[in-house]
């Protein structure tokens, strides 16, 4: 106490404060005998002043509280009573490191030190309840005016609202949270901007399950960790916000008690924008779950101008597509520790300082149509296997394309597919790479229509069959990926150029030889287009003939005729079929060489056939002839018979040939058949090993068996 004049001090009780001054002027201090009402919007902490002056006289007035019996203390105000009313007294201050509310009086009266309630108008906005910082948010509300924070703000506290920040902001003091959601599901934080704050949003709890949230149009600034995700953190959205001046834009973890901690995933992050140190990162130190953050969605973000874009650890079957990583000072992805078979794809990677896309020690990763242009290193593999690059694009990389090193021991074994890259700018120092390219296959036959059920198959330049299959209604095979060559820190080795060889039953085989050396990008160099030509080898009056087709004319034979199917079929009565002394072969299948069904009057001569399951059938056949003929099935069928007849009559079958070289061959078989004459056929054993029987007739009456040899058979 200090002053120049007279200062009275009456009957003065103050238990739990202390009062000083500085004054001028003669001044009595007493205690305030009837305490006048508190005023609407303040309560006090039961420290009365009651103080008259004499002279005309001034009061630099100091009163120590208990922060104990203040819930704000920020929200102190030194009021004086003026005999009707109280009034804050102006230019009142608080200092909250000693505890001194002061202020300068020159008008008398009884003075108190009130805290301020929380104003009913101010905060956000609830149905029932108005909240601030400090207070667990149970309804929905929305904010109507900006909020200072120590510490934490909000705490959510129910499932179902919806906290809307009505583009007002929360500011801290560079500690606590600013919204924190540790229990509750399908809540809603939106047009809010949090500064200043160690974390702005956090979504966690060691063993809670938090699902289901959504933070839209957000604007994070001056955060150490802008989104928090973890323990239980699934299905949440992050969408349309920004993120400023932080440490870590997004933060999605399971660490803080391992052995606690449920999986987090199923989050998405969508169009967002991101400019700080690391913008995603993806953390797992999971003791007792095989990976960490899981199934994770980041989706068309700009990320750009920080440190590191989204770094995964641990992390399984994450989609991270269509977002820009561009000017980083460090990596665009980062995949590392068993993070696996995870998607990266149609991102741009673009002037990074490092790397576009590393990753360490994760396998079965699919990054696809990625566009990497002037990082220092487009992509690296350490200690990865079986990832996969496909359908992207890899240039202007200051240091090399591509880097496979093994820090990690394991080796990495990988795949380019459809990929642009400089070959020359690659280094291996451990590991494998297969450099391959998509090949489609097209079959047309000359006339411009599709090829279907055409025979296609490809080798490698070992003789090697890499792929066969029949093609489809289109004319096509499916897709197939092969490779150009692979590369280890030895050199290359290569597989091109691989031959495509097309056949179809009737048509001439057609082969391509495809050289896959340079990028060979499907849409520039292909399909591969093999047109078939038809093997016109039974020429009637108004059709040439070939195999598998319907015979319905006279036709002669002009050249031998491979089958990889059926031979002629036969569709008309009253025909010839010349063979002019060429040949009909097939492939040692089930199919038959000329097959006459319920016909008469045809004849078949002059022909060689062989290699058929039955090289000749009538069923139902009458008055028509073989005559001149080499009839022979082959070992490989087992069992075949070589001439058969059923249900046929008055046929004539002369100087033919007829054998086979299995074991189990028929000769001729007759069943059901009568009245043929069978004259002058030689049914030895004439292609190396015995027949079991010549012939066979069976049920068959009236047959003229005339002149026939039959030697060398097992019956």
């Amino acid at each position: 106490m200090g002053g120049e004049n007279n200062v009275l001090i009456s009957n003065l009780n103050i238990t739990s404060s202390k009062i000083s001054l500085i004054y001028s002027g003669d001044v009595a201090i007493r205690d305030s005998q009837t305490i006048p009402e508190d005023p609407s919007g303040y309560s006090n902490i039961s420290e009365y002043v009651n103080m008259t002056n004499f002279t005309e006289a001034w009061v630099q007035l100091n009163i120590s509280y208990n922060e104990s019996l203040v819930d704000n203390e920020s929200a102190l105000k030194l009021l004086r009573y003026n005999g009707t009313e109280w009034n804050e007294v102006s230019g009142s201050a608080v200092d909250t490191i000693n505890n001194i509310i002061y202020a300068n009086i020159t008008e008398f009266s009884i003075f108190a030190p009130m805290e301020e309630e929380s104003s009913s108008t101010e905060g956000c906005i609830g149905t029932t309840t108005n909240f601030t910082c400090g207070d667990t948010i149970t309804e929905s509300c929305t904010m109507n005016t900006n909020l200072t924070s120590s510490g934490d703000c909000f705490t959510i506290g129910a499932d179902d609202i919806t906290v809307d920040g009505a583009e007002y902001t929360l500011s801290g003091d560079g500690t606590g949270k600013g919204i924190q959601n540790q229990a509750y599901d399908d809540v809603i934080i939106k047009d809010l901007t949090v500064t200043n704050f160690e974390y702005g949003i956090d979504l966690s709890g060691a063993n809670a399950v938090v699902v289901n949230n959504t933070i839209s149009n957000i604007i994070i600034s001056d955060i150490f960790y802008g989104v928090s995700l973890s323990c239980g953190s699934t299905n949440n959205l992050v969408e349309n916000s920004l993120f400023l001046d932080f440490d870590y834009g997004i933060y999605i973890h399971d660490e803080w008690i391992a052995d606690m901690c449920n999986d987090v995933g199923n989050n998405t992050i969508i169009n967002s924008n991101f400019s700080g140190i690391t913008g995603i990162a993806i953390y797992s130190n999971s003791i007792t779950s095989t990976h960490g953050p899981d199934y994770l969605t980041i989706y068309n973000n700009k990320i750009e101008n920080i440190e590191g874009g989204v770094y995964l650890q641990n992390s399984f079957g994450s989609n991270i597509s269509k977002n820009n990583f561009s000017y980083l000072s460090d990596t665009g992805i980062w995949l590392y520790d068993d993070s696996d078979s995870n998607f990266i794809s149609m991102n741009n990677f673009d002037s990074n300082t490092y790397y576009g896309i590393y990753l360490s020690k994760s396998d079965e990763n699919n990054l696809s149509k990625n566009i990497l242009t002037n990082n220092d290193v487009g992509i690296v593999f350490d200690s990865g296997i079986n990832n996969l690059v496909l359908d992207s694009i890899i240039n202007n990389s200051s240091n090399m394309d591509f880097y496979s090193v093994n820090f990690e021991s394991i080796i990495p074994n990988n795949t380019f597919l459809n990929v642009t890259f400089n070959e020359s700018n690659v280094s291996i120092e451990e590991g494998t790479l297969y450099v391959q390219w998509y090949l489609e296959t097209y079959v047309d036959y000359t006339n411009g229509t599709e090829a279907e059920g055409a025979d296609v198959t490809i080798y490698d330049n070992t003789d090697t069959l890499g792929y066969f299959a029949l093609t489809n209604s289109s004319g096509y095979i499916e897709r197939q990926n092969v490779t150009e060559y692979y590369q280890t820190n030895t050199g290359k080795t290569f597989y091109t150029n691989y031959s495509i060889n097309a056949t179809a039953n009737g048509y001439v085989s057609e082969t391509d030889l495809v050289n896959l050396t340079g990028n060979y990008i499907l849409g520039e160099n292909g399909p591969v287009n093999l047109t078939l030509e038809k093997m016109s080898s039974c020429i009637g009056e108004n059709y040439n003939f070939t195999c598998g087709e319907i015979i319905n004319e006279s036709c002669i034979m002009v050249q031998d005729l491979n089958c990889t199917g059926e031979g002629f079929i036969i569709g008309a009565d009253d025909l010839v079929i010349d063979g002019n002394g060429f040949s009909i072969t097939g492939e040692f299948t089930s199919s038959n060489g000329v097959y006459i069904l319920d016909k008469e009057n045809i004849t078949i001569k002059n022909l060689s056939i062989s290699s058929f399951r039955i090289p000749i059938v009538l069923d139902g056949v009458n008055s028509s002839s073989i005559q001149d003929s080499i009839i022979s099935c082959h070992a490989a069928m087992g069992g075949c018979e070589t001439l058969a007849l059923s249900n046929s009559n008055f046929n004539n079958i002369t100087n033919n040939e007829v054998g086979g070289s299995s074991s189990t061959t028929t000769g001729m078989s007759l069943e059901y058949s009568s009245n043929n004459l069978i004259n002058n056929n030689d049914l030895s054993n004439i292609f190396g090993l015995n027949s079991i029987y010549g012939m066979i007739i069976i049920y068959s009456d009236n047959n003229n068996l005339t002149n026939n040899t039959i030697n060398d058979n097992s019956a």
